[in-house]
Parts: C-alpha cells; structure tokens; sequence
C-alpha cells in the first residue's frame, strides 16, 4: 500500500445497528487530499451508510472518526457540511422546477449593498463554476429540469467545490447516465483531484471505479473485504470481492443452472 501521508480522514473500527440489522462491522478506512477512493460493493453492502457516519447523517454505534487529525462526532450533516465534508447524493439536492443560478446558490443566496438578492453575480459565477469543471452551459436562466444528467451533476459538484468542499461523496455519480454523460462525469474525478479535494467514489460498477480511483475500499454485508491500491488489483479481483467467490465459480453457476432449464449456452 502506497504511503500517502496523513489522510485527512481516519475511520476506525466502525460499527452501525439498526435494532438487530447490523449494516457495518469493524470497518477501517482512510482518505487522502488530491485521491479518489472507489468505495465499492453491491447493493445494501453498507457504503451509503459508511459515508452518512463520515459526514454526521448518524453516529456510529462504535468506533472513531478523525478528521485533520482530530476525532469528531459530528452532531448533524450541517456541522460537518461546514467543516468541509459534503455529500452529493443520486438525487443531487436540486430543485428542479428552479433556474441553475438559484439552484447553484440555494441557501447561500449573495445580496446587494441594499438587500436584495443579487442575480446577476449569481448567474455569472454558476456558469462560471460549471465551466470550470467542462460543462458549458449557456443561460443561467434555464431551468435544472431541462438539462440532462451529466450536467446536473456537474453543477452539483461544482457548487461543492465552490463553497469550499475539502471532502466529496459522490453517491452513485454514473448511475442513469448516457455513455457520453458517463465519460464526462468521470473526466470531472481528474479535476477533483487536480484540486487536492479528497473524494469518494460510492459505486457498484466497478469499471467505472476502476477508471478513476486510485485506491479501493470494497464490502460485503457490511465488512471490509478488501483494500488496496489500484496498482495491486484488477477488475477482475474487485469483482470477486464484491460477489464473495472467484469469478469461475460464478460461471460454472450461471451454465450448470442454464443446462439444468435445458437452455446450454452456444
């Protein structure tokens, strides 16, 4: 494992019940500045929960939390929010009935010396933002429910990185996107990390992570089953992690099931 320094977040020993569900088990993870961590694993294996304890969406049942070196309990998403640590969720947190610049500002609305919400700095600093991560838009005016997948997620990370995002979980980010949309959401890892922004890269898909993560944390029913560089595994090691057997095992399955319903593949 390559040494990277002092990650900027520590997890030790997580553990997460929900009554008698137990979704995390004694998970380690670390995350880096300038890196992409692939947290992967198949569905209801325990990523989204590990990265709501990282960002204060719930506590964990046990173990610790260290962020620039100091332990935290964050008592909600707000409080880490403002420390640097956001999620950008499958659902992006917009409003899509609502204009790209109210979307890229919401909350956080700048005002005139008189008071009064100041649209024509908010338009050219959303396009501007977006710009900056690829995406060209034309018409801050234009609502969020008329652009497509790609660059709805362009503009939700972009206004991470612009109010100062240190750390970014990415929630499925290529999930029911077009193959062009994918690539583009993907090229936007390459401008997190040229930025030093720690991210993590929440996904099943597992080419997709390994396109741009440099190290990998992947679960199994709420455990840790591997965690290595990218340059010491392949998809193919990624993938047997994530389904709990060696891949020639899943394919003497899959055509002895086919051959027992009398359907032998060519």
């Amino acid at each position: 494992m390559t040494d990277t320094g002092t990650p900027i977040v520590r997890m030790t020993d997580i553990h997460k019940s929900f009554g008698h569900v137990q979704a995390l088990r004694g998970v380690d993870l670390d995350l880096h500045a300038g890196r992409v961590l692939g947290l992967i694993g198949d569905n209801g294996a325990g990523k989204t929960t590990l990265v709501k304890i990282m960002a204060g969406v719930f506590p964990p049942s046990r173990g610790t939390v260290h962020y620039k070196g100091e332990q935290v309990r964050w008592k909600n998403p707000s409080q880490s929010r403002a420390s640097g640590l956001e999620i950008v969720y499958q659902d992006l947190g917009l409003v899509p009935i609502m204009n790209i610049a109210r979307n890229f500002f919401l909350g956080k609305e700048p005002r005139s010396r008189w008071g009064f919400l100041d649209f024509d700095h908010m338009a050219t600093e959303s396009l501007r933002a977006i710009a900056e991560m690829g995406i060209f838009l034309d018409d801050a005016e234009e609502l969020v429910e008329n652009l497509s997948g790609g660059e709805r997620k362009a503009l939700a990370i972009s206004r991470s990185l612009y109010f100062g995002v240190q750390v970014l979980m990415l929630d499925e980010p290529t999930a029911a996107l077009s193959v062009k949309e994918t690539h583009a959401v993907l090229d936007l890892m390459e401008t997190l990390k040229e930025r030093g922004i720690a991210t993590v890269f929440i996904t099943h898909n597992i080419h997709h992570a390994y396109a741009v993560s440099d190290h990998f944390v992947a679960l199994n029913a709420g455990v840790k089953v591997l965690d290595a560089d990218k340059a010491d595994v392949t998809p193919e090691m990624l993938t047997e992690a994530v389904i709990g057997e060696p891949l020639a095992q899943v394919t003497s399955h899959s055509l002895a099931a086919s051959v027992g319903n009398g359907n032998p593949e060519n």
